[in-house]
């Protein structure tokens, strides 16, 4: 007889969590199967705030934005940028005990701060069975894939400031906050692989599940994919990108990391390229892991086909990303009684 699963899901923003919270509890966008949700964080909620603390940061303890199961298997929906802070004191050197301002996107503060919490606090404190991160991302494609899903279980990630002038990175700390560094240096060489997923398992997800989400997928309104289909598969990689906090570094960061991705990688199917995928799946690194992507752009389009409807485009990215793992979160429920989930 199987264990019950315990499935931990991870948004990076709370602007990606918001539509995926709605697609999980409105009615005719899930499957019947998924009910009896229980609202436990709810960031607008009273005293969740501290007035006008600068170093804000929720309550404790950390709690998950919903909570859930089908069957006897459990759901938790976490969002990391619920439990980051602004500011932390570090230990620098000559300066001792210091009051560090951090960039809202600080790759650091969700590796050494949010990521650890939630994974402490998650199924009060029992291991996840399984982990699956969602949100949106880019990708490159000479057509587009607007308002399409990916999804997949293999990431990489790369720091575009690890052969950069030391005065070049100062800079950015002085900014920003701390870096990632020492902590992913022997993670860059080549993909991070998921442990313990059957290989046939994007195969053996019934074809009914997925017209069932593609049926509810919305169309981005910029330059969208005709029809938003979802495409899955073990191939696909998530590259993550991290350790930029301005937006207008990404043109050229992205760009490094595909090269290098496509130097040190000779299966180089790409499923999205944003932040955060590879720190959920570096934190959680013996567990079970997924990647759900809603694609909001090509690479490096964003400042086309983001900006200028910056809203309604991740609207539609992360909406399609909630839609596809609400219809594909009972299909995984169903291949684990069947022993044809974990290996």
């Amino acid at each position: 007889m199987t264990s019950p699963l315990r499935v931990l899901i991870v948004v990076n923003k709370t602007w990606e969590c918001e539509p995926i919270v709605s697609v999980l509890t409105h009615r005719d966008a899930r499957p019947a199967v998924l009910d009896r949700f229980r609202r436990v964080y709810d960031p607008l909620g009273p005293h969740e705030r501290k007035g006008e603390e600068p170093r804000y940061r929720a309550t404790a303890p950390p709690r998950p934005r919903l909570a859930w199961s089908i069957g006897g298997d459990a759901f938790e929906l976490w969002c990391i940028e619920d439990w980051m802070t602004t500011a932390r004191e570090i230990d620098l050197p000559c300066k001792g005990k210091t009051l560090v301002e951090l960039g809202s996107s600080s790759s650091w503060e969700k590796l050494t701060g949010a990521l650890p919490a939630i994974g402490k606090c998650a199924f009060g404190g029992a291991r996840p069975s399984l982990v699956i991160a969602v949100g949106t991302a880019g990708i490159p494609a000479d057509h587009t894939l607007n308002g399409c899903v990916t999804i997949g279980t293999r990431c990489y990630v790369q720091d575009p400031w690890a052969d950069a002038p030391k005065k070049e990175v100062d800079e950015q700390v002085a900014r920003w906050g701390p870096l990632i560094t020492d902590e992913i240096s022997e993670l860059t060489k080549g993909v991070i692989l998921s442990p313990g997923l059957s290989p046939a398992l994007f195969t053996t997800i019934s074809m009914e599940s997925r017209f069932s989400a593609e049926a509810r997928f919305l169309s981005a309104p910029i330059n969208p994919a005709h029809p938003p289909r979802i495409l899955a598969g073990h191939g696909y990689a998530a590259l993550s990108t991290i350790n930029i906090n301005d937006y207008d570094d990404y043109v050229w960061a992205d760009e490094e990391t595909m090269r290098k991705f496509e130097q040190a990688v000779k299966q180089r199917e790409i499923g999205s390229m944003e932040t955060t995928h590879a720190l959920i799946r570096i934190h959680f690194r013996d567990t079970p892991f997924m990647f759900v992507s809603g694609i909001t752009d090509r690479v490096p389009m964003f400042n086309a086909e983001v900006t200028p409807r910056k809203y309604t485009q991740n609207f539609v990215g992360a909406h399609n990303a909630g839609v596809a793992l609400a219809h594909m979160l009972p299909e995984l429920t169903r291949l684990h009684g069947a022993d044809g989930l974990l290996t």
